[in-house]
């Protein structure tokens, strides 16, 4: 009993080390970007066409070895506004699209502090497109003078690009990225809905 408590005893003492080795070896960092969206429209009505998007995102991370690592961020788009005018009267769009995201990242050295990073992970997203103006002009775009909401939905996510380190806290990527964003019905027209989301963006960061 002695000879199997103090291997137990051992054992945890072990564990516990690795771990706080573990945790001691973990960089955290924060940031923001920026990004240019372009959302596949799967409706061809030239007021529920958004195409094109800027967008930004804010960012937490923890790089857990020099190979891989975590990363939680929320992003948003800015609204994307269109405007059709027939004769007289006009009809109007604005869209945006905005959620959670947490991705696992992987590096790969290039050369000195510049690393080819891809990720994988999930988002919780909600488009939102908000329509006003002439009842006759919406009518043939098949929607009303009302806000449309999609339902929140769990999305794919992939990114590939390059991270630069340009000193010992500071560094900025370069990323290119795609979500299934098609998933995003909305709740009060399933007739309506958007494809997939391909964006490029440029972040900086700062490493505790």
């Amino acid at each position: 009993m002695k000879i199997t408590n103090a291997f137990l005893a051992g054992l945890l003492l072990a564990v516990s080390s690795s771990a706080i080795a573990f945790i001691d070896d973990v960089s955290y960092y924060t940031g923001f970007g920026v990004s240019h969206d372009r959302v596949k429209n799967a409706n061809d009505s030239t007021l529920l066409h958004f195409s094109s998007f800027a967008g930004g995102h804010f960012f937490v991370g923890a790089d857990l070895h020099e190979n891989y690592g975590i990363e939680l961020g929320y992003d948003f788009t800015g609204a994307e506004k269109k405007t059709v005018t027939v004769g007289a009267v006009s009809a109007k769009s604005k869209s945006k699209l905005a959620g959670f995201y947490l991705d696992a990242k992987g590096y790969y050295p290039v050369m000195d502090n510049l690393k080819l990073v891809a990720t994988l992970g999930f988002g919780i997203k909600r488009f939102e497109i908000k329509y006003s103006g002439d009842a006759a002009i919406l009518a043939a775009a098949d929607v009303s003078a009302r806000t449309y909401k999609s339902k929140r939905k769990t999305i794919l996510r992939a990114g590939l690009g390059l991270d630069y380190m340009f000193s010992d806290n500071w560094g900025a990527n370069l990323m290119a990225r795609f979500e299934n964003t098609k998933k995003l019905r909305f709740k009060n027209n399933s007739n309506a809905f958007i494809g997939n989301t391909k964006s490029i963006g440029a972040s900086v960061y700062y490493k505790f």
